[in-house]
C-alpha cells in the first residue's frame, strides 16, 4: 500500500491496542518405540529389531548430512582452479556448472553412439523450426 484514500482521515483513528502473542506450543515428535510403548505392543522381537535398525540408519544419515554440509577444504582444491573446466564457465555457481557439464557429457555420448543419418535429420528439423519462427515473426511484423 503506497498511500491512504483521500477521504480517509488517519489522524482521527483510535490507537490500536497491543496484545501479547500466545506462548509457543510445545511440539513433541514421538519415536516409533514411544508409540508402541503407549499402545502396549512392546514384546514383538522382530518389531524391536526393526526399530533399532531404523534408529541406526537415521543416526548414520544425520552424520553423513553433517559431514556433507561442512566438508574440510583441501589445500590443493583451494590453491588452484580445476583445469578441466573451460575458462568461460569458471565464474558460474557449482550447481549450474554441474548441469552444463552433464549436458555436454550427454551430447558427447550421443555423438559417439548416435546414427549419423539420424543426427543430420535432427539438425535439419531444428533448422526448420528456427526458420518457421523467423517466417512467423516477419509475417506478424508486416501485419
Amino acid at each position: 500500500m503506497s498511500e491512504w484514500h483521500r477521504d480517509f482521515d488517519v489522524e482521527s483513528c483510535p490507537e490500536v491496542e497491543e496484545e501479547a502473542l500466545p506462548p509457543k506450543p510445545e511440539v513433541v515428535n514421538p519415536t516409533g518405540s514411544d508409540l508402541l510403548s503407549a499402545t502396549g505392543v512392546e514384546n514383538n522381537s522382530r518389531l524391536q529389531q526393526a526399530l533399532k535398525d531404523q534408529e541406526e540408519r537415521e543416526k548414520k544419515r544425520m552424520e553423513e548430512e553433517e559431514k556433507s554440509k561442512n566438508p574440510p577444504p583441501t589445500p590443493a582444491a583451494v590453491a588452484k582452479p580445476d583445469v578441466s573446466i573451460p575458462k568461460k564457465y569458471r565464474c558460474l555457481p557449482p550447481a549450474m556448472l554441474e548441469r552444463l557439464m552433464e549436458k555436454e557429457r550427454e551430447k558427447k555420448v550421443q555423438q559417439m553412439t548416435g546414427d549419423p543419418e539420424e543426427r543430420k535429420e535432427i539438425n535439419m528439423l531444428k533448422e526448420l523450426a528456427e526458420g518457421v519462427r523467423n517466417i512467423t515473426s516477419k509475417y506478424w511484423e508486416v501485419l
